[in-house]
């Protein structure tokens, strides 16, 4: 068990920081570790631990994009969502002690809750729909995977969600049935994780592209022009329509020779890709070794550290740190 956890988190024995899918397991995990053992004990110490885990549906779904749309893991807006999820449910139990005798706070507290189940419903409907993200462009190992992660995934919610939600069960049923439901789900979630790690998924292979046109040759030598010769990618703000701008040519077209002719998965691959070249051999140049690391992420494009450090990590697969240090050594 402890080899399964540190191949997971990478905490133990291991000096490289966790993926965004290890943290979103761990946390996924104590979400559910939270759930189970407020099941098990009484007091405040179990409102809290409740609290802790009101959220983990939420969890499973920032897993799940993990999982499946490592591209989009990043984003704010679903982990706002998260946030919510849990705000709502602290402010559910702030308003039960004031809701007693007083309707208005009874109906704010129903409010509250209705905004927490639906909430709660759609991510649950979304972690279906991110698991069949390029389910047609994936490799056929890839869509026996998601075939049975989504069905196991759906079972679960049916159990746990829909038929409980009948209250057709006794109390004592009803909460066992829903630990023994945590517990699969955890197993399920080790168990996908484990599987990602050993195969990744690449974020290109899993975008099916556009087939390049001819008219795509002469676009794709304006844009390379553009990066390897005026070095646009320097610029912060950079964006599809400055691009377009340049070459003379709509969004779509530019989005499209980007996907096509030159093979990447987004504007932000292409950018970021050139980018990460420059910051690679201003690290690596023994005469810039004093220059802050802070600095050739400005001077190479970056509006601040934590994208630089992020974008760089996931593309060498060592911080910029680490890299000047290696690099070093072998000069």
């Amino acid at each position: 068990m402890i080899s399964i956890t540190a191949a997971l988190t990478r905490l133990p024995g291991r000096p490289a920081p966790m993926t965004p899918l290890q943290f979103y397991w761990a946390l996924f995990a104590g979400g559910i570790g939270c759930f189970l053992v407020a099941g098990l004990i009484g007091g405040p110490i179990s409102t809290l631990l409740e609290l802790a885990g009101a959220g983990t549906c939420g969890l499973s779904w920032l897993l799940v994009r993990a999982l499946f749309r490592p591209d989009a893991v990043h984003a704010i807006w679903p982990r706002a969502v998260v946030g919510a999820l849990f705000i709502t449910a602290i402010l559910s139990d702030v308003l039960a002690g004031l809701a007693s005798g007083n309707d208005a706070f009874a109906l704010l507290r129903r409010g509250v809750q209705n905004v927490h189940a639906l909430t709660s419903s759609t991510v649950l409907l979304l972690a279906l729909v991110d698991a069949f993200d390029g389910f047609r462009a994936a490799p056929r190992s890839e869509q026996r995977f998601r075939l049975l992660f989504a069905g196991s995934y759906g079972a679960l919610v049916l159990v746990s969600v829909i038929l409980l939600g009948q209250n057709g069960l006794g109390a004592f049923s009803t909460a066992l049935v829903q630990q023994i439901s945590a517990i699969l789900a955890l197993i399920g979630a080790t168990a996908a994780v484990a599987y990602r790690l050993r195969e990744p998924l690449p974020v290109e292979a899993a975008r099916k592209r556009r087939t390049p046109i001819a008219a795509d040759t002469a676009l794709a030598a304006k844009i390379r022009r553009l990066i390897e010769v005026e070095h646009i990618y320097t610029r912060a703000e950079i964006k599809v329509a400055d691009l377009a701008h340049l070459t003379g040519e709509p969004d779509y077209r530019v989005t499209q020779c980007i996907t096509g002719a030159l093979g990447f998965a987004n504007f932000n691959r292409l950018i970021n890709h050139h980018r990460i070249a420059r910051a690679k051999q201003m690290l690596a140049d023994p005469t810039l070794r004093d220059r802050p690391i802070l600095v050739i992420a400005l001077e190479c494009g970056f509006g601040s550290i934590g994208p630089f450090n992020r974008a760089f990590k996931e593309a060498v697969g060592a911080t910029p740190r680490a890299f000047r240090k290696a690099a070093a050594k072998h000069v």
